[in-house]
């Protein structure tokens, strides 16, 4: 008893996969990992400490 094993490659362009296998691609697309896009952070406000909300208003009534 014996196995014969016959191995046949082909070389495909990109124009020809993609005009004889058009869902291939995009199956293959889905399946790759995506790139993950950092989420974009609000800047940060200045923080008004009290400190400062009273330095303003002193410096207002000074200029009075």
């Amino acid at each position: 008893m014996s196995i014969d094993f016959k191995i046949q490659s082909v070389t495909l362009t990109n124009e020809q996969v993609q005009e004889y296998f058009p869902a291939l691609i995009d199956m293959i697309n889905s399946s790759l990992p995506k790139k993950k896009t950092p989420k974009r952070r609000k800047p940060r406000r200045k923080k008004e400490t009290v400190g400062s909300l009273i330095q303003d208003i002193l410096a207002d009534i000074e200029q009075y």
